[in-house]
């Protein structure tokens, strides 16, 4: 391949018209490679034993050896046993729950309330016919807004009211957690 590109390369002398030609001879030799590429790919597509057919050397048991491995069930047995295995059977149904309360649709609807009102409680963006579910799924919605910069929190500190005696955990108040629109 090398020197026939370097005979193209290189000028040419004058020669007897016998000789052959570089390039007649590449398209030969590339016509060749083609025809041979071809008749492989075709070899290939043919089934191959051992890649992917696969011959099973299996014959039965003499009476013999069945007669010593198998019990001795009576034949009624069997019977009755094939008859439960229809009747009865094996699978176990499975179902799947779809979300109640999906995420995407608590996200807009508190991006809605929050839009239009400005701030809002978490309390009073709970939906409470979705009960404990809504909760979770309103908390990891507010959680959502909240990465996205869309919402702020306001009032989320501590406050103590004093007491005479001590400044007991049932004396700490939590404010009501606000949530503010930011966009």
């Amino acid at each position: 391949m090398i020197a026939i590109k370097t005979e193209l390369l290189l000028p040419k002398p004058e020669t007897p018209s016998d000789e052959r030609d570089p390039k007649a001879e590449l398209i030969e030799r590339l016509e060749e490679y083609a025809q041979i590429k071809v008749a492989s790919q075709r070899l290939d597509n043919l089934v191959r034993l051992e890649r992917d057919v696969f011959l099973a050397m299996v014959s039965m048991p003499g009476q013999d050896v069945m007669n010593a491995e198998l019990p001795s069930y009576s034949p009624n047995l069997l019977i009755d046993s094939l008859f439960k295995m229809q009747l009865q059977p094996d699978y176990q149904m499975h179902t799947i729950n779809v979300d109640a309360v999906p995420l995407a649709d608590r996200i807009a609807s508190i991006s809605r309330q929050l839009s239009t009102d400005g701030e809002r409680s978490f309390y009073e963006l709970l939906d409470k016919t979705q009960g404990k579910i809504g909760v979770v799924v309103s908390f990891v919605a507010i959680l959502e807004l909240i990465k996205r910069q869309l919402v702020g929190i306001i009032n989320a500190d501590l406050e103590s009211h004093p007491t005479t005696d001590n400044n007991d955990a049932e004396d700490r108040h939590i404010k009501p957690l606000t949530l503010q629109w930011l966009a």
